[in-house]
């Protein structure tokens, strides 16, 4: 099959999705939609002091979303820029810095290197390049404290992409029966 637009909405159908869309890497599915999109990651109340993170994923990608001591929120890829290993594994926490368990690369809340082990042993110094840096991802927005994130570095905004949905996150939840849900 070949893959222009009329063949791929034949894959998708009213009652259900051809397993194509989601195994075929010439759809790249993942990367199509979550490589582009705004995605919600968490709120700010999970992170409300400089230190706390919480792990999750942006499609394939895992990302630590972490308050760093400025106050402001940053969204790393969960990636060390040395070998790749993964940095953090808990689901939250909180941390002064993020040390990759592979090697002892240490980083900041914001995602910059701070540390490594034997920095003699590298040649350029490694310590305060930004290309050793965790990868940031490209664009970070908040709305109401939702925390937002999206792997694209161009795109429409996020006030765009919410929209009319923006109603859904400034009202506050309801019980069925109409009275406020307190938190």
């Amino acid at each position: 099959m070949t893959l222009d637009v009329h063949s791929i909405k034949r894959l998708v159908e009213s009652d259900r999705v051809h397993r194509r869309v989601y195994t075929d890497p010439a759809l790249l599915e993942l990367d199509r939609l979550f490589g582009r999109a705004w995605l919600l990651l968490g709120h700010a109340s999970q992170v409300a002091r400089p230190g706390d993170f919480v792990t999750t994923r942006m499609g394939r990608e895992s990302v630590i979303v972490a308050r760093h001591t400025d106050d402001a929120i940053h969204v790393l890829v969960n990636r060390c820029a040395h070998r790749g290993a993964r940095v953090c594994d808990a689901a939250r926490g909180h941390a002064r810095q993020l040390v990759c368990p592979y090697h002892g690369w240490t980083y900041a809340t914001d995602g910059a290197l701070c540390a490594v082990p034997l920095p003699d042993g590298y040649d350029p110094p490694v310590v305060g390049t930004p290309e050793h840096a965790l990868t940031r991802v490209p664009r970070v927005d908040s709305y109401r404290g939702f925390i937002f994130a999206s792997l694209a570095a161009r795109g429409p905004s996020l006030h765009d992409v919410l929209g009319p949905l923006r109603a859904s996150f400034d009202d506050p939840p309801r019980r069925p029966e109409g009275r406020t849900l307190r938190a």
